[in-house]
């Protein structure tokens, strides 16, 4: 009985592959893979799909999730691989597509962070844990931006914040060192 309820509700495997293809066409038309033409018809397999679930506005919603979802992790590969200007596209995509996503302006806050650029990663950030509390690691980022910059109460408050959200984190347990030597 289960399984015909989960039948309704979901796409075709099909379908479902040719969304993931989507994402990955789209991926491979950023700069580092020189495959740029693919962005003129990378969307192609996912509005094929979207037309074979046309009668459940469920399984549309959820092969465009599955696409998102893809392109989002695809993003977040390229961050980790330094390709922070492919990552930035990348993520001012889904900001648009998707205005609160507290993980993509957490990427966005990191690389601008990596990049130097304090004010505007302290604004990324900010944005981040609005959508988003729970991100520990954007709470421990904002405390050592605040411990880098002089500012021990704001750094105390987000090492606070952190370790309110998981008490064995050693990110937050490192920063909370750092700040107790802080202004000494």
């Amino acid at each position: 009985m289960r399984f015909s309820v989960a039948k309704v509700k979901f796409p075709s495997l099909i379908n479902s592959l040719l969304a993931i293809l989507s994402a990955i066409l789209l991926t491979l038309a950023f700069p580092d893979y020189d495959l740029w033409f693919l962005a003129w018809f990378a969307l192609v397999p996912l509005f094929y799909a979207i037309e074979g679930e046309k009668e459940s506005p469920v399984k549309s919603f959820v092969l465009g999730w599955i696409f998102g979802t893809c392109f989002f992790f695809a993003s977040c590969s390229l961050y980790k691989n330094g390709n922070d200007d492919e990552a930035m596209l990348v993520l001012q995509r889904i900001i648009v597509s998707e205005p609160m996503s507290a993980e993509a302006f957490f990427l966005r806050g990191m690389i601008n962070l990596r990049r130097g650029n304090l004010d505007e990663s302290v604004a990324q950030l900010r944005t981040a844990l609005f959508w988003d509390n729970r991100l520990i690691n954007a709470h421990v980022a904002l405390g050592k931006i605040y411990l880098q910059r002089g500012d021990c109460l704001q750094a105390k408050n987000y090492a606070a914040s952190a370790i309110a959200i998981d008490a064995e984190n050693q990110d937050a347990i490192g920063l909370v060192r750092q700040i107790e030597r802080c202004g000494k």
